[in-house]
């Protein structure tokens, strides 16, 4: 099943199920963000969390009420399980100009954009449709794999990227290039890499996977 969807054509993004829309913010221009979504009839649906608590809660929801409700997730920065923390510098750095409904927006450049589809599919890794997200990136965007290698080392995300490539390839038949691969296989993670993310895997076959790469 998993293979045959692989093959599906992309859809409308209109189509595509989505629960909420995510927007990352700088940090100096967060309250302007949560303003402007207060004078669009969004409410927040739980109160934000101040000083050493913000790491407790990594987006600020809002919900505008209606017969089809409107949710949008405002992030001050890109994190994962609680360990992966994308620096918020170097995020910004690979934003690209792009136009959506005639507003100028910025979007994650292909590389990054891919590498935290990676660490939310790990977060929500019980999610078909996330894995399916990926094979269909891979199918149909051109990444530019010595800057990802690049990339996924300078923002300390070279394991998950391992383990989302062994599933991938085992599950939908999908393979990065073999450099590419080579650089992944060869990076020695840290003490508590392995454990956090062996943490979300839920099927006994991943735990046997763990024992056996060890």
């Amino acid at each position: 099943i998993m293979r045959a969807l692989a093959q599906v054509q992309p859809m409308n993004p209109a189509l595509r199920p989505m629960s909420d829309l995510d927007l990352l913010v700088r940090d100096e221009h967060f309250e302007q963000a949560r303003r402007l979504l207060n004078r669009l009839r969004f409410g927040i649906s739980a109160e934000p969390l101040e000083g050493e608590y913000r790491i407790l809660q990594p987006a600020l929801a809002h919900v505008r009420p209606g017969i089809l409700p409107c949710a949008v997730d405002l992030h001050r920065e890109l994190f994962s399980m609680d360990y992966y923390r994308l620096p918020s510098d170097l995020v910004w750095q690979e934003a690209v100009d792009g136009e959506l409904h005639g507003q100028h927006v910025l979007f994650l450049s292909n590389e990054l954009n891919f590498i935290h589809m990676v660490i939310h599919t790990l977060t929500h890794i019980d999610l078909i449709r996330d894995w399916l997200d990926l094979v269909l990136f891979l199918r149909r965007i051109g990444l530019d794999w010595d800057k990802l290698a690049s990339l996924a080392e300078s923002l300390g995300v070279l394991r998950p990227l391992f383990w989302v490539f062994h599933n991938l390839k085992q599950d939908w038949g999908v393979e990065p290039p073999k450099p590419f691969a080579d650089t992944l296989a060869a990076y020695v993670p840290a003490r508590m890499e392995d454990r956090v993310i062996k943490h979300k895997f839920r099927y006994n076959r991943y735990e046997t996977l763990f024992i056996t790469e060890k």
